[in-house]
């Protein structure tokens, strides 16, 4: 996350920095890799030579405002401070099964805050459709991150489309040597420290799949033996299978969750069998979730007031790397067509 880029390190004195770069025998072993080796130890060298600033990257928002506007004239004010550009933010699932479960969206127009809008709110309903009004009349720039694999969907549902858009996520992978994740770009090009998602939600979220497990090995009609059925193949071939129990399934990932307290609780569920899945959702209901709204609202809306923020001012920063690399109009024939793709996605779910 930090190659190429000029740091201050607590063993050095003030006006000493240390350039972090790839191995050079990285790019010999991955082809793919001979573009980042070699941007590495040309941006070394042109910090060396003086030619580009040895500043670190530094937070030019160290004390950023996240909140929740009271009314929707006190949201029209705020996004009507600069109608040229909106970044837009969703907090929503990516898996499609659990969209539904989403808390709401959030927008930045001004670098350094955040507004976000809980879906739980009365007024959410108003919220939206001054959004929609405002989009209609300033029609800004929409700047999103992997806006097509989750926002566009979530947005559309509520009956709002943009007309112009531009995707951080799809700015990074044109200029192939950005990471293409929102958090490490953000640290990367606007010094800014954020929480990951699971860091926010994971211990209740943890609580919750860890007592719907439980509860799925310790019920007897759980441990029933299945009965063997018949699985085709995708290469024809047709052969016998007898399922687990589910609840030794069940068993099975917290064991493995004692071993490895790493492990991904909901993504081992999901891999149960669909058929034993289904006949504990007819029982006791799906594994559960979390959502932000299982924290303290001011911790939700600072997580959610942040992400959008971070996308518009890495927005600012991507546009004059892609001029100078000379992608802009390639970058666009992309962009262009993002709503495509996300229709083609939803087709296919």
């Amino acid at each position: 996350t930090s190659h190429g880029l000029p740091h201050r390190s607590a063993r050095l004195s003030d006006v000493q920095r240390v350039i972090p770069v790839h191995h050079p025998t990285y790019g010999l072993r991955d082809p793919d890799a001979k573009t980042l080796v070699w941007w590495d130890y040309r941006q070394a060298a042109s910090i060396i030579h003086g030619e580009i600033p040895d500043t670190p990257v530094e937070d030019e928002f160290p004390e950023a405002e996240y909140w929740e506007p009271k009314d929707a004239d006190e949201f029209l004010y705020y996004l009507n401070a600069d109608p040229t550009k909106l970044a837009l933010d969703t907090e929503c699932p990516l898996e499609y099964e659990l969209r539904e479960t989403w808390w709401g969206w959030s927008a930045c127009t001004i670098p350094g805050t955040g507004l976000a809008i809980r879906r739980s709110r009365p007024d959410f309903d108003t919220f939206t459709q001054a959004l929609g009004h405002h989009l209609e009349v300033a029609d800004p720039l929409i700047v999103l991150q992997n806006g097509w694999a989750l926002d566009m969907d979530v947005f559309r549902r509520l009956g709002i489309r943009f007309n112009r858009i531009w995707d951080t996520m799809v700015a990074s992978f044109f200029l192939r040597i950005e990471p293409q994740a929102l958090k490490v770009a953000a640290r990367r090009h606007c010094g800014m420290t954020m929480t990951d998602y699971n860091d926010v939600i994971g211990d209740v979220a943890f609580e919750k799949q860890m007592t719907f497990l439980m509860e799925v090995a310790d019920r007897a009609e759980f441990k029933t033996k299945n009965e063997p059925r018949l699985v085709y193949e995708n290469d024809g071939n047709v052969r016998l299978y007898t399922p687990q129990p589910v609840a030794q399934r069940a068993a099975s990932i917290i064991n493995d969750w004692a071993e490895d307290p790493s492990t991904d609780l909901y993504k081992r569920w999901r891999n149960v069998d669909k058929e034993l899945r289904r006949l504990v959702e007819r029982t006791i209901g799906p594994m559960p979730v979390a959502t932000l709204d299982d924290v303290p609202v001011e911790k939700a809306i600072r997580y959610a007031g942040r992400d959008p923020d971070a996308t518009l001012r890495l927005h600012n920063a991507l546009v004059p790397r892609i001029e100078q690399a000379r992608l802009t109009e390639r970058l666009q024939l992309d962009l262009d067509i993002l709503p495509y793709f996300e229709e083609i996605g939803r087709a296919h779910v």
